[in-house]
């Protein structure tokens, strides 16, 4: 079971519900913003959403040539903390939470209010991020989540 990462729009594959709004842009730099236009990133404003009250999502798309569109998707802290999940990378977390919801409804444990999904899947707080490798975060729950995504070996550790 899994999400499919190929559809428009790009928020509505990890968001955790149908709505989306329109973020303002505080914690958004204007660092940050040019640091994306120089990697050739569009940011899709209107397509951005919360993650968690800690964690917005910026949509991004790359136009390349030679490779077809990339997608991307921007996750910025409210501290200005941020790391950008490349294509590997949201596929990766997508079925990581795919897999934690079903896991969840398989063992009756949905309705449980200590257990929640955005609780347990969603940056709090980034420990660790290298573009091209790992993105380590921890979670408002206290639980530390690694996605690794470089070349073949794409995997999600809870730790």
């Amino acid at each position: 079971m899994g999400i499919a990462l190929l559809g428009v729009p790009l928020g509505s594959n990890i968001a955790f519900s149908s709505s989306k709004t329109t973020l303002n842009h505080s914690g958004f730099t204007s660092l940050i913003n040019s640091k994306l236009q120089t990697e050739g990133y569009e940011v899709i404003f209107n397509e951005s959403f919360s993650l968690n009250s800690q964690c917005k999502a910026f949509p991004l798309l790359k136009k390349n040539l030679l490779r077809g569109d990339e997608e991307g998707l921007l996750l910025v802290m409210d501290n200005g903390d941020h790391f950008l999940l490349s294509n590997k990378h949201l596929e990766t977390y997508s079925v990581f939470i795919s897999n934690f919801k079903f896991s969840l409804k398989s063992h009756g444990l949905e309705k449980l209010k200590d257990i929640n999904t955005v609780r347990s899947t969603t940056p709090f707080k980034i420990l660790k991020s290298n573009q091209t490798k790992d993105f380590r975060f921890q979670t408002i729950d206290g639980n530390i989540v690694e996605v690794h995504s470089f070349k073949k070996k794409n995997y999600v550790k809870v730790l």
